[in-house]
């Protein structure tokens, strides 16, 4: 087998492999998607719809100390800290997380879109991260029965095309493109193989 035919098989393994990671959107709620600078007291509602959800019920609160990285930044809550707040997104995720403010506590619980209850996670004590990983979720809602605070939400799209279990990611265009390109090269370089007369002899 030649160098040229190795070289083509080696591209068309590697492309097979190298599909692209589904990316997390990471926001802190210092700023909108347009890099403005957030105001304390301000409905959340749909400022983050260029990020893919809205919330309701959320105003954006100024930390007074005890608040995740940055220390006086700015976090989500409700106006009077007790009353829910749900996030929703427009297309399935599959993986949020979050961090609660110092000494906040309460229950995450995330939701698919026929409002079915996927799962809950409790959230108390100082800062510290918090996640839900389940298929297809829809809404999460936040609520308390003391006060709560949460920011930093780290969400992932959904892996598959909707349903349970272990869904594995849809190739995109891109990639079905590089696929098609390795696979031709690989019979380019084999019809390209130069002929050899063998001679056997035998005794």
């Amino acid at each position: 087998m030649n160098r040229t035919l190795l070289s083509a098989l080696a591209g068309a393994a590697a492309l097979c492999v190298a599909t692209p990671a589904l990316a997390a959107t990471t926001i802190d709620f210092e700023t909108t998607p347009s890099g403005a600078l957030t105001v304390p007291g301000d409905t959340i509602g749909d400022t983050y719809v260029a990020e893919g959800f809205s919330v309701s019920g959320a105003i954006f609160q100024r930390c007074e100390g005890g608040c995740p990285t940055p220390e006086f930044g700015v976090f989500a809550a409700s106006s009077n800290f007790i009353d829910p707040i749900t996030v929703s997104f427009f297309d399935p995720i599959s993986f949020f997380s979050f961090e609660n403010v110092a000494q906040s506590s309460g229950r995450a619980t995330a939701f698919a879109a026929d409002g079915t209850n996927l799962g809950v996670v409790d959230f108390f004590g100082f800062p510290a991260v918090f996640s839900l990983e389940f298929d297809g979720i829809a809404s999460v809602q936040f609520t308390t029965l003391f006060e709560y605070g949460v920011d930093n939400f780290s969400f992932t799209a959904n892996a598959g095309s909707g349903g349970g279990g272990n869904a594995g990611a849809i190739p995109e265009p891109s990639t079905w493109a590089l696929l098609l390109l390795g696979f031709f090269g690989t019979g380019y370089a084999m019809r390209r193989r130069p002929n050899r007369n063998v001679k056997i002899r035998f005794g």
